[in-house]
């Protein structure tokens, strides 16, 4: 009999103590999920940019960027887009257009990081830039800024078209590659006389 009350003593106790505890929720994805995961991927990616004129109800293409990977990210208000290519020598490919919907540029590069709320990219690793009149640039970082229609290099660039090639630094170009600016251009001009 004592050994039976020193069990059901023992019971009571256990109970008493799982009746204090009280059992956390499961955790919920967002707050297992580290930030540097991102909150979207997708493989053989393609990502549109349309935009939407003043007085117009239809839409015109901005950029249209292709690559293997895309990821998206997000950090408080922040947002960004990742594309690079999983392929051994593959290239995410930007194609940018101008006001009319025509190309005026296309973009190639290991990664490019897409930039939401700036509306802005940043192409990184063997940037190569082919625009129309054949227009070629070569950077290891390019920034396309859409507000301005404006590329933007910090680093090293050089520049080839019909009648120059030419290199220098922290370049300011429009997208067609029409008109820029270079600190410290080394290079050669043909000058045409009419």
């Amino acid at each position: 009999m004592r050994c039976s009350l020193n069990l059901v003593l023992l019971l009571c106790v256990g109970m008493l103590a799982a009746c204090g505890r009280t059992t956390a929720p499961p955790a919920a994805l967002k707050d297992i999920r580290s930030e540097a995961d991102p909150v979207q991927e997708s493989w053989g990616a393609e990502y549109y940019l349309t935009e939407t004129t003043p007085g117009n109800a239809s839409s015109r293409p901005r950029l249209k960027m292709r690559a293997d990977h895309m990821a998206t990210f997000e950090a408080g208000d922040s947002t960004w887009t990742v594309l690079q290519s999983d392929s051994t020598g593959g290239r995410v490919t930007v194609l940018l257009y101008d006001e009319a919907g025509d190309s005026s540029a296309t973009v190639f590069a290991d990664r490019v990081t897409l930039l939401d709320n700036k509306k802005r990219f940043e192409a990184t690793g063997n940037v190569e830039v082919r625009a129309q009149g054949d227009k070629v640039l070569w950077s290891e970082h390019l920034v396309w800024l859409e507000r301005e229609e404006a590329l933007r290099t910090p680093g090293f660039v050089r520049i080839s078209t019909p009648d120059e090639q030419v290199q220098g630094y922290a370049l300011e170009a429009d997208e067609r590659l029409d008109e820029y600016t270079l600190r410290s251009m080394t290079g050669r001009v043909t000058v045409r006389e009419e």
